[in-house]
């Protein structure tokens, strides 16, 4: 729908929020999937629920929340390709204290085999905010773009990825070709990453997953936290939500 509006009038912590509940329900309902988002309050990975001693197929599902905004006017820089009002956000390229730049850490994450993606909004009223909360619309109506779909950049570069819809986004500064990037499409790469991983009990893959995660975003390793909290430290440096995601 058009909007008069060039931005949300609702911030990234409360789409977030929601859009995690609705991930979480969305995986309640699933046969072959079950994921639950590591809460910041996380001290012991047997807090998340399951039997430590099973091994099960496991995998990250790493979100960057993202907040766009709305393109109504024709000398909009991308407007000569979509040719209507549109979305857009931009990526952060500034170099972070450890040195690295957060977009290609987040393209390294993905290199490396995990399911790392933006999430941004396709609406900007909270009235729609309250509406998809509360029938399980936010997915459906997000924009899920990969940090792939742009690649490496360089530091301090202007880039952005622009959409109408989750059917039609693309990666700028010059234009990218059209890609769906959808619950869907999301939701394939994660069964796959899921499906493929070898059954291993939940330690032992937080183990893995917190030396790898440390390793690619150039954190410091600590020595006085358990896993879990290494992973949730490492990733909200970059400011990533960190879902588990896992399969008998």
């Amino acid at each position: 729908m058009p909007y008069d509006q060039s931005e949300a009038d609702f911030n990234e912590a409360a789409y977030g929020m929601y859009l995690t509940y609705e991930l979480q329900r969305w995986f309640e309902l699933q046969d072959d999937l079950d994921g639950i988002a590591l809460p910041p309050t996380l001290q012991d990975e047997a807090d998340l629920g399951y039997d430590m001693s099973i091994p099960r197929k496991w995998g990250f599902l790493y979100l960057q929340f993202k907040m766009p905004d709305y393109l109504r006017r024709s000398n909009a820089s991308e407007w000569r390709i979509f040719g209507e009002p549109y979305f857009r956000f931009k990526v952060k390229t500034d170099v972070t204290a450890n040195g690295c730049i957060q977009h290609n850490v987040l393209c390294d994450l993905e290199a490396e085999g995990e399911t790392v993606s933006y999430a941004a909004p396709a609406f900007l009223t909270s009235d729609e905010l309250t509406d998809y909360a509360l029938n399980d619309g936010m997915y459906s109506n997000s924009a899920f773009p990969l940090p792939s779909d742009l690649g490496h950049v360089p530091a301090r570069s202007n880039h952005c990825f622009a959409y109408t819809d989750c059917r039609d986004v693309r990666a700028f500064s010059e234009p990218g070709p059209s890609v769906s990037r959808g619950f869907d499409e999301l939701t394939s790469r994660v069964r796959g990453v899921v499906g493929e991983s070898e059954p291993i009990v939940l330690h032992e893959f937080l183990s893995r997953s917190a030396v790898r995660l440390v390793e690619v975003i150039g954190a410091s390793s600590r020595s006085d936290v358990g896993p879990s909290q290494s992973i949730l430290l490492a990733s909200s440096s970059v400011g990533l939500m960190p879902i588990l995601v896992s399969t008998e």
